[in-house]
């Protein structure tokens, strides 16, 4: 993740879900960006070299009645990268 990858989405069947984000630190407030996140316990903001690495881990109690293999969701969450590359920080309003 610090090195290759801009999104990287983890699902288990037993109900955890972690999205990693990779962000250039000079194409982000980080002020801001503290400032959307420094009350949610499940989400990280990490400095990895030029790099931040904004990690969203979700732990549901009890696993989903189905199993997605996730497939589609990389692909529809990728905008949200250069959502807030572009400054929106409404993703985060979300959590």
């Amino acid at each position: 993740m610090e090195r290759w990858f801009d999104l990287h989405l983890y699902l288990a069947n037993w109900g955890m879900h972690r999205l990693m984000i990779r962000l250039p630190k000079r194409l982000v407030d980080r002020r801001r960006l503290d400032g959307f996140l420094h009350s949610i316990d499940w989400v990280d903001v990490t400095t990895s070299g030029e790099n931040l690495i904004v990690d969203i881990l979700c732990e549901e109690l009890e696993p989903a009645d189905y199993w997605d293999d996730g497939s589609d969701w990389l692909a529809a969450l990728a905008p949200l990268r250069a959502d807030v590359l572009g400054g929106d920080l409404r993703l985060f309003y979300l959590l």
